[in-house]
């Protein structure tokens, strides 16, 4: 008995996964249906299934062109040197809260990449009052910047000093999308 369940149960799975053209149109509407939900993978799992020969199989294929797209963006979650310099760190000024000597940050963050910004990673040098760099921290930061947008950012803090500091640069280092 446990041997016929078993070939039941594989005869259904291996008809439920049948890559027919008597299944493409059902595989198609499936896979549009996961499309439509922006769930790419299950869409790309039944577009897949579509056989070359079906003709649904041209319109598959340029839904799942444009899922390789798609993930070819999700891959790519550094910022390339060359789109580095198109993201520009303005207005920066600096403090320090001496009880516990923490660095605040202040500057503006200005994305003219094509694509939305998630992190950000600063590099603050620090110069006493006769020009001497005195430290040097690295912070990433948090940095939903749209595209072609501003973000503002304040009561930045990097870390912690050993030494005051009268003066402050910062430059970005990295970015993440």
């Amino acid at each position: 008995m446990k041997q016929f369940y078993g070939f039941c149960l594989l005869l259904v799975f291996t008809a439920g996964c049948q890559n027919t053209e008597e299944s493409a149109p059902a595989n198609m509407k499936k896979g549009n249906d996961f499309y439509g939900m922006k769930e790419y993978d299950v869409a790309e799992y039944y577009y897949e299934k579509i056989p070359p020969e079906s003709p649904l199989y041209p319109d598959a294929k340029v839904k799942l062109d444009s899922i390789a797209v798609f993930k070819q963006y999700w891959a790519i979650t550094k910022v390339t040197d060359a789109d580095l310099k198109l993201i520009n760190l303005s207005d920066h000024s600096g403090s320090m809260n001496l009880s516990a000597m923490k660095p605040l940050h202040s500057f503006v963050i200005i994305n003219n990449t094509k694509r939305t910004l998630s992190m950000i990673t600063v590099e603050f040098t620090y110069y006493d009052h006769e020009a001497n760099q005195v430290a040097q921290l690295t912070c990433t930061v948090d940095a939903p910047v749209p595209s072609k947008k501003k973000g503002v950012f304040s009561r930045v803090e990097p870390g912690v000093l050993k030494t005051s500091f009268s003066r402050s640069t910062a430059k970005l280092v990295g970015a993440e999308y």
